[in-house]
């Protein structure tokens, strides 16, 4: 049996496989879990349930695939009150927004291309989006991933913080920043920013000639 701090350290590591994504409709449909060990899933339910204690959120969950094919999976607390104001406990298979994680992707996505030829990391913006930034001439691909190109973050602005929860596509959540003048010039220092990977998006889907979702699928 796995100790407790084990159990927590594989619990942490299993935080990075929450997703709000869904298989598309053609997936093949998965084969019935092997059933973990009752033992086991009773001291994972613990764990999750102790760092719940530590954690600044209302409710947690947490899967893990095992070797075997076997499969945990389990939640802990309630949901945000912002969802659902009545209140209700976790259910394992409740989704999350998965936000930031989806940075990982992008970089990996846009390194994969630069693999692939279809992308330079000393490609400019204006390069794949003609007009897209004022300064997108002097802006570069590596520059974006490495939050040296001084674009100002959109999710600080009032037309973003006024309605966060809207869908906004990577065009108008552009179009917000549009006008402001640049942090710092174009490679002279480093500040982070969520614009730099919508600009990062753009260039995907431009450069791979299809929607970024496709391109990563």
């Amino acid at each position: 049996m796995l100790q407790n701090r084990h159990l927590k350290l594989v619990l942490a590591a299993a935080f990075l496989l929450l997703s709000a994504c869904t298989l598309p409709s053609t997936a093949e449909p998965e084969p019935d879990p092997i059933e973990v060990d009752p033992g086991l899933a009773r001291a994972l339910d613990g764990s999750l349930a102790e760092i719940l204690t530590q954690a600044p959120a209302p409710g947690l969950t947490a899967a893990i695939q095992f070797s075997d094919g076997s499969r945990w999976s389990g939640a802990a607390g309630t949901t945000h009150p912002a969802d659902h104001p009545e209140g209700r406990a976790m259910a394992a298979e409740d989704r999350f927004n998965i936000a930031s994680i989806t940075k990982s992707f992008v970089g990996g996505l846009v390194l994969k291309l630069v693999d692939e030829g279809l992308l330079s990391l000393d490609d400019s913006f204006e390069r794949w989006l003609p007009g897209g930034h004022p300064r997108g001439a002097e802006i570069t691909v590596q520059q974006l991933l490495q939050h040296t190109a001084g674009v100002p973050g959109y999710m600080i602005r009032a037309p973003f913080q006024n309605n966060y929860t809207a869908s906004w596509t990577d065009e108008e959540l552009l179009a917000i920043i549009d006008g402001l003048p640049l942090l710092n010039e174009p490679g002279a220092a480093w500040a982070y920013s969520n614009s730099h990977f919508i600009m990062l998006s753009l260039i995907v889907s431009a450069a791979s000639g299809q929607p970024w979702r496709e391109a990563l699928q």
